[in-house]
Formats: C-alpha cells, sequence, structure tokens
C-alpha cells in the first residue's frame, strides 16, 4: 500500500471527530508549494484521545460554533 492510501485510511477513521489543537510544528512545504498553510501540521486530542497522526490543513472542516 503507498503512503497516500495509508494516510487516507488513517484519516478516515477519524471522519467526523471533534477535537482541539495540541501542537503546531512547522515546517518547509509552504515553501515547497508556495501555500502558506502547508507549513503546519496539527496534532489533535478528542474528549477520549491524542489522535496518533498529523493532520494538515486540508484535513479540516470547521465546526459550527
Amino acid at each position: 500500500m503507498d503512503l497516500l492510501s495509508n494516510r487516507s485510511l488513517c484519516l478516515s477513521k477519524h471522519h467526523g471527530k471533534e477535537g482541539t489543537i495540541t501542537d503546531i510544528p512547522q515546517d518547509t512545504l509552504g515553501d515547497e508549494t508556495g501555500r502558506e498553510l502547508y507549513s503546519y501540521s496539527y496534532r489533535i486530542e478528542t474528549e477520549d484521545e491524542e489522535i496518533d497522526v498529523w493532520f494538515r490543513h486540508r484535513d479540516f472542516v470547521p465546526v459550527s460554533q
């Protein structure tokens, strides 16, 4: 299985969960792609667990307040 498929499977099991961002490290992906938001990864904690996956901005959907 390639990394992209593996990432998709990993993210799909967290679909629909709500959580809080606990860490936002920055890397150089934004410089490489020309899209600043791509420089950030996010560690998420739900009510039950800290999810052991680093998410990118494109992985999120805002929760209505």
